[in-house]
This record gives C-alpha cells, sequence and structure tokens, in this order.
C-alpha cells in the first residue's frame, strides 16, 4: 500500500516538473507574438484561456500517462508480478463416506475480516443440521454456480454412505436442460449407484401426477402453478394476477378433490378453466354424493298382481324378495293408487364435511367467478392456458397426468 502511495506521488511530481519546463523553456506566446492566437483572443477570451491552460496541462499528463504504461509493462513482463505470500496449508479432508451424519464442505476459512489467505487456513463445513434448511446459490451466468458450487456439493452428499441403501441420500433434480442431470447420473455411477438414476422425462416409462399427493392443500398446489407461471411469463408486478390464478385453480382443484375418483391432474385444470359446462358437470357430480338419491323399496310379492301397471319402470331385485328403483314422484303416486306399500332410503352421505367444502365452491363460482367481466376472466383464462395447455398435448398429459393408481383408495 504505501509502495502504491509512493509511485503515485513520483508520477505527480513528474508532472508537475514538466509543466514547470514548458513554463520556463517554451511558453505560451505572449500578446503580439502569434497572429493566430491574437485572433483567438480577440473573438473568444475563455477559447483563448483553455488553450493557454492546455498548453501548460497536456505535458504534464503525457508525462503521467507515459509513467503509467512504463510502470505497468514492467509489472507485468519484466517483473513476473507481484509475489502473492505463501498460501497456508489445509487440515486433512474432513468427511468420509462413512461418517455418522452427512455434511458439506463448501469452501476455505481464512481471514474472517481482511482479503488475504491465512496461515492456518480451515475447511468451512455445514453439518447435517444445516442442510436441512436448504441453500441458495446465486451468481450471473457463466460464473461457475454449477462447476463450483452443484457439482461437488452432489458428489459430496450422494457419495455419503453409498453402500448403505437404508441411508444413502436420495435427492430430486429439477432442471430444464437436464446438463446437470447427466453429471449427477456420472457421480451416481462413480459412486457405485447407477441403478439408483430414475429420469422421469416424456417418453419414459415414469409417471408422475403433480398434483396427486393428497397431503398438500389446494391452495399451497394451486399458489405454487401460478407462481412459477409469473416466474416463466411474468404478467405485472400488481398482485392481483396471481390472486386470481390462484383463486381459480385452487376451487377447480377442490372441487375435483370432493368427486367420487378424488383425482385432479393439470389437464383437468386446464380443460375446466376452457370450458364452463365441466364445472357445472362436476359440481353436479358431487352434489350426488352429497346428496345420495333416496330409493324406493318394494317387495315383490307385491308388486307381481300389478305388473301390466308397473311395467312402465325397471326394478333392481335384491336378496329376500326386494326390488328396488330410485325415487319417482310418479311411481310414488301410482304404488299409492294400487295400495301398495313401499319404504323410502334415504342414504347419509359418505364424507359429512362435503356439504360444507361443495357450498364453499359454489359460493366461489357463483358469487365471485361469474361475477367477473367477460373480458377480465378471459385474461385470467390465457394467463394460465399459456402454461397449463401443454398438458393437454397427449405425450405430456401420459407422463404428468395419468390416471389414478388401481390401487389407490378413493
Amino acid at each position: 500500500m504505501a509502495l502504491d502511495e509512493g509511485a503515485g506521488v513520483m508520477r505527480l511530481l513528474a508532472g508537475a516538473f514538466a509543466a514547470a519546463a514548458v513554463w520556463v523553456w517554451w511558453p505560451f506566446p505572449a500578446p503580439g507574438a502569434d497572429p493566430v492566437a491574437d485572433l483567438i483572443s480577440m473573438h473568444s477570451p475563455r477559447l483563448h484561456a483553455a488553450i493557454r491552460a492546455w498548453h501548460y496541462l497536456a505535458p504534464a499528463l503525457a508525462v503521467v500517462g507515459a509513467w503509467s504504461v512504463a510502470a505497468s509493462v514492467a509489472l507485468v513482463w519484466l517483473s513476473g508480478g507481484r509475489r502473492r505470500p505463501a498460501a497456508g496449508v489445509l487440515p486433512p479432508w474432513p468427511l468420509s463416506r462413512s461418517d455418522a451424519a452427512p455434511a458439506v464442505v463448501v469452501g476455505e476459512v481464512h481471514h474472517p475480516v481482511e482479503d488475504r489467505e491465512a496461515a492456518s487456513p480451515e475447511w468451512l463445513v455445514i453439518p447435517e443440521t444445516g442442510l436441512y434448511t436448504g441453500m441458495l446459490i446465486c451468481g450471473a451466468i457463466g460464473s461457475g454456480k454449477t462447476s463450483a458450487c452443484m457439482r461437488p456439493f452432489a458428489r459430496q452428499l450422494l457419495s455419503w454412505q453409498a453402500e448403505d441403501s437404508r441411508r444413502r441420500i436420495a435427492g430430486l433434480v429439477l432442471e430444464v436442460k437436464g446438463d446437470f442431470c447427466q453429471q449427477v447420473r456420472g457421480i451416481l455411477n462413480d459412486a457405485g449407484r447407477a441403478e439408483d438414476y430414475v429420469e422421469l422425462g416424456i417418453g419414459g416409462r415414469w409417471r408422475w401426477n403433480p398434483l396427486g399427493d393428497g397431503l398438500l392443500d389446494s391452495y399451497s398446489l394451486a399458489y405454487t402453478i401460478a407462481s412459477l407461471i409469473n416466474q416463466l411469463f411474468g404478467r405485472s408486478k400488481e398482485p392481483f394476477w396471481q390472486q386470481a390464478y390462484v383463486n381459480l385453480v385452487r376451487w377447480i382443484i377442490e372441487l375435483h378433490r370432493m368427486a367420487p375418483a378424488r383425482w385432479v391432474t393439470l389437464q383437468d385444470v386446464y380443460r375446466c378453466t376452457l370450458d364452463p359446462e365441466r364445472i357445472d358437470a362436476k359440481i353436479a357430480e358431487v352434489e350426488a354424493l352429497v346428496e345420495p338419491p333416496a330409493t324406493l323399496r318394494v317387495r315383490m310379492a307385491d308388486v307381481a298382481p300389478h305388473g301390466d301397471e308397473l311395467a312402465a319402470w325397471s326394478w333392481r331385485t335384491e336378496a329376500g324378495g326386494i326390488l328396488r328403483m330410485s325415487d319417482d314422484a310418479a311411481l310414488r303416486e301410482q304404488l299409492a293408487k294400487l295400495h301398495v306399500p313401499f319404504e323410502m332410503d334415504r342414504r347419509a352421505p359418505v364424507d359429512p364435511a362435503r356439504p360444507e367444502r361443495l357450498d364453499a365452491v359454489k359460493r366461489w363460482y357463483a358469487q365471485d367467478w361469474l361475477t367477473i367481466d367477460t373480458k377480465l376472466r378471459s385474461s385470467i383464462i390465457e394467463g394460465l392456458s399459456v402454461f397449463l395447455s401443454v398438458f393437454d398435448l397427449p405425450d405430456v398429459a401420459a407422463t404428468f397426468c395419468p390416471p389414478k393408481p388401481a390401487g389407490e383408495p378413493a
């Protein structure tokens, strides 16, 4: 630092000496000595003063610039650059594949406040408890996020307890280009875990429904979809658009989860946003579960004498000589006219909370969604469809919108 300050002072002194030498030996032309200078002075005194100052300042700047160039050339090509102080020796690598708990070495610890290497550096290690909180890696394109962070971190974690099938670490890699996925595949091969690599992609043998996790509430799923759309395509800094996306997707998911199959995919969400009749049909389907239709029960012996009068209705035969049919006002009237005894059978809903949930969906649909201006509704749907329409393509739907697994309970 002191050497740099001394060199700067010497350059300024050399520049001042050059200006003084010009002042003494090559002074600016006096009035009457140079017709051109006199003409400039007559028409523009300010320009004449600037030329006069530049006459003495230019040599000084030239000397300072030449000194800087010469010093740089000498530093780079002649002296070989400044010598760095001898680096300290790091201790042995702190991690092992057989450690009791996983950890990640993220770098070295040197001086806490100064930008210089320490004589006795240490490893910077994130222990197991720190790994559960997540990690954020920021950097510009090409700054080395993958090569300096992601690749070594993945190698350390995926190699830990690689021989123990119950303890070794699993992971989920989400990437657009797929380059890092291939690097992870190589890391698993090196660790002896080649069979652990499973790639989920279009045309593969694996299927995954992003909305198939019943433990996640509909709002969380809808918020994730809306956030992803805003990140990929952008909209406006106004929160209205994301809130509108969340509201529409959330209630569509909620409605499908009340249906008999309790299964919803992104393809279902997309088609419901485009076709209001699908929402009406789904509401009607759920209403049938909330209020199961009543049935009429009669004894076969009581109906037998009136076969012609009751031939217009189709009956289901049950054990014990019982006939059953869906409730029908005309049938009840005919049975009463024929003096045929019958019983009404009203079944209770399977899910006691389903009626209240359905009422919430119907309130949103009738008092919120349908009251929005038609053009605004179209804008909301268009903002969703630019992303959700991808899942209506057959190859994408086959991978990410599979039917409900046969063994999964309703």
